[in-house]
């Protein structure tokens, strides 16, 4: 304790030169004995850090708060002392204010601040703001920091990581404080956007925490990518609030929109500190070192992140599409595989066909790719005929649907690699069948019972989601309207003043145009006025939960069975079964073959025959007669 009781008598004596109080230097004389004593009975020398836990753990709970940040201070007087031999004026005069203390560049550069928000204070915020943005600044002169555009990365990590004799609510204060304070040096110019930024908790262990972003861990992040940057940091910064309003645009509310901010000035933050480029790579490096700490938010930051890439590649993105960091199946596969299956599905694009049909043909040539690869395959030059048979003898499905749609996409897989001389054997796909036996279904209607429950909930029902599944369901059932031309009505499609309704229908591309039935009208109506939310949307229906888009085809089907369950109706529908019921019913209403045709918007008749079989009480008019054909009625003996 040698070296400590000579610390300890040098304080004194420099205490006794500068002329501090009696008072004061009583006070630290108790201090630093009663600091010896628990040192000698714990065996523990003299360090900050020894200190600071004798304070809070020992004494903190046995004295006053204002006793407790003087000891807190007559603990750093002493190890300053220790470290250079001497003790600052500044630091040894504690009643003092710290705005005094500042060099007169800083109280200017304050005093500007303090000036642009008089009104926003009280007097006594005034004086509080004044103070706290004084002992920040006092930090930052104790580092030769004498201006603002001076303001280092280290220096505002330092202060934020500083261990203060305070409470945490007040930590958060006078970090708020500083925070404004550097906020208002980056709206004139003196400041990086990123510097304030580092004083909010959440973004600082996001971007900044030193146990997650150690200089291995940025080495490696810069080595491992090698994307060609999109854009600078600071353009990160300057689109937030664009990307926000695309949030808004979409119905978001503040939470969400928040988030958004908050995930992007983050990513901003960490780019900024580490003077980085973006690029998609990067975020996902990025991401993948505080995946751990965003908790049960890790789909939100995923999505932000991803809407984000589209949005800076593509100047806008659809909010309704899933997102996620997950590499593409074809990334696993080895060169001469995944380029021939990326060509494949590109080509697919190019020949028009949907998202959705591209989905499901993706997954069938994955499924044959890996059967390849799991078998030694290393070129499609070697593929052979042989090894499609045995491929197909093991691919088994549970209906013949299933293995019709299968073969018909390896099929044209198959034919795309011959057409593109990727294969050796150009006959390779007459392997496959060019037809499986089709199935036949038994049609089936709604019952009456049904279809007057139907008509009860549109007239009773009152909620905005209960308007939305009244209409939906009355355009299916007295329309004839597939799920998808449900879902893609436009307010523009519907012609109120004639009552009718004109689409292309979504399946066949066909032109259609039909009367308006009032009830129909009515139930869209209502759904528009009381039930629709607030919304730019050119689709009738839409989602009643940001975004406000369009719905999707199974919104449908759940409606419908919602209203037959809540009659007593237990089994589940499809939607379709509403066009069918329509179907039947005209001709239940002696309006013919040909009226059918045009009110389902079909081009021949054949496609309609089969609900002829539903037309009962027609059908018993013109029966056959038995004994013409000489057959004899009679049982079976």
């Amino acid at each position: 304790m040698k070296t400590y009781d000579n610390s300890v008598y040098k304080i004194g004596k420099l205490l006794r030169e500068r002329h501090v109080c009696l008072h004061s230097r009583k006070a630290h004389e108790r201090c630093y004995s009663e600091l010896r004593d628990y040192l000698i009975t714990s065996n523990l020398n003299f360090s900050l850090e020894n200190a600071r836990d004798w304070l809070k753990e020992g004494v903190k709970a046995q004295i006053s708060k204002n006793e407790f940040q003087a000891r807190w201070h007559y603990v750093d007087q002493l190890d300053e002392l220790i470290r250079t031999g001497t003790v600052l004026q500044d630091h040894l005069l504690l009643t003092k204010p710290n705005y005094e203390k500042l060099s007169e560049f800083w109280k200017v550069e304050l005093d500007d601040y303090l000036k642009s928000r008089e009104r926003d204070y009280s007097a006594k915020s005034f004086a509080l703001a004044k103070l706290r943005c004084s002992g920040f600044l006092l930090k930052l002169q104790e580092t030769a920091i004498y201006f603002a555009k001076e303001i280092s990365i280290e220096s505002i990590c330092n202060f934020y990581e500083l261990e203060m004799p305070i409470t945490k609510s007040e930590r958060y204060v006078i970090l708020s404080s500083a925070r404004q304070f550097l906020q208002y040096q980056v709206s004139i110019g003196k400041c990086e956007p990123f510097l304030p930024l580092l004083l909010e908790e959440d973004i600082y262990r996001y971007s900044s925490n030193k146990e997650i972003f150690n200089p291995d861990v940025i080495s490696n992040i810069s080595d491992t990518v090698t994307e060609i940057s999109i854009c600078s940091a600071r353009h990160v910064f300057d689109s937030i609030d664009l990307f926000i309003q695309e949030f808004e645009k979409n119905g978001y509310k503040e939470t969400a929109k928040h988030n958004v901010s908050h995930i992007l000035k983050c990513l901003y933050a960490f780019l900024a500190i580490n003077k980085m480029d973006y690029s998609p790579s990067l975020a996902k490096r990025w991401y993948e070192q505080i995946e751990h700490e965003t908790g049960q938010s890790y789909r939100t930051w995923i999505r932000v992140l991803n809407l984000y890439e589209r949005f800076i590649q593509n100047n806008g993105f659809l909010l309704s599409q899933k997102y996620s960091f997950k590499s593409s199946r074809t990334a696993m596969y080895p060169m001469w595989c995944a380029e021939s299956v990326e060509g494949y599905l590109n080509w697919l694009k190019r020949s028009f066909h949907s998202d959705e049909t591209i989905r499901t043909y993706k997954y069938n040539v994955y499924h044959f790719c890996d059967y390849l690869l799991n078998v030694g395959m290393d070129c499609f030059n070697n593929l052979e005929k042989s090894l499609i048979l045995d491929y197909l003898n093991h691919d088994h499905h549970a209906t013949v649907k299933g293995t019709s749609t299968r073969r018909t996409v390896l099929r044209q897989f198959v034919t795309y690699l011959e057409d593109n001389n990727l294969v050796n054997d150009k006959t390779l796909h007459h392997v496959f069948p060019n037809k499986v036996a089709g199935t036949t279904r038994i049609v089936t209607i709604l019952s009456s019972d049904q279809m007057s429950g139907i008509d009860m909930f549109r007239q009773e029902c009152s909620s905005a989601i209960d308007f939305r599944d009244a209409a939906m369901v009355m355009i299916g059932l007295r329309l004839g309207f597939r799920s998808s031309d449900v879902i893609n009505l436009k307010l523009a499609d519907i012609d109120w003043l004639h009552k009718k309704v004109s689409i292309i229908q979504y399946k066949t591309k066909v032109p259609i145009a039909l009367p308006l039935r009032t009830d129909v009208g009515n139930a869209i109506f209502r759904y528009i006025k009381y039930g629709r939310p607030s919304s730019d949307s050119e689709y009738v229906f839409i989602r009643h939960k940001a975004p406000y888009g369009k719905l999707s085809g199974k919104i449908c089907s759940n409606a419908l069975n919602r209203i037959l369950h809540l009659h007593g109706f237990e089994s589940s529908v499809a939607f379709h079964i509403l066009r069918k019921t329509f179907a039947t019913n005209i001709l239940k209403n002696n309006a013919g073959i040909e009226r059918v045709v045009d009110a389902l918007g079909h081009q021949d008749q054949t496609t309609v025959n089969k609900y002829l079989t539903f037309d009962e009480e027609h059908m018993r008019k013109c029966p056959l007669s038995l004994s013409n054909l000489t057959i004899e009625m009679g049982g079976v003996s």
